[in-house]
C-alpha cells in the first residue's frame, strides 16, 4: 500500500484534498474515537503517510520512489554502482 492508499486517496490529488483525506482517516481511526487495536495501527500507518505526504519536499522524493527513481534510504552523496 502506498502513502496515498493509506489517506484513501490518489497521487493527482491537490495537498487540500489529501489533508482532508488525512483528518477523515485520522477521526474515523483515532484511539479515543475508535477502541480497537487495530484502528490504534492503521492511525499510525495514517500519521505516518501524512507526515510524508504534507510537505512538498517529502512528497516529491516520495513519488520520486515510487517511480522507480530511488529509495527513501538511499545515500544521496553515494554515486550509483556502474
Amino acid at each position: 500500500q502506498t502513502h496515498y492508499d493509506v489517506l484513501n486517496s490518489h497521487r493527482a490529488a491537490p495537498p487540500s484534498e489529501l489533508k482532508s483525506c488525512y483528518r477523515r482517516m485520522a477521526l474515523l481511526l483515532h484511539p479515543d474515537k475508535n477502541p480497537e487495536e487495530r484502528a490504534a495501527v492503521a492511525f499510525k500507518r495514517v500519521t505516518e503517510a501524512w507526515d510524508v505526504l504534507s510537505h512538498p519536499a517529502g512528497r516529491a522524493e516520495y513519488d520520486a520512489t515510487l517511480d522507480g527513481g530511488g529509495s527513501l534510504f538511499d545515500d544521496p552523496d553515494t554515486e550509483p554502482a556502474a
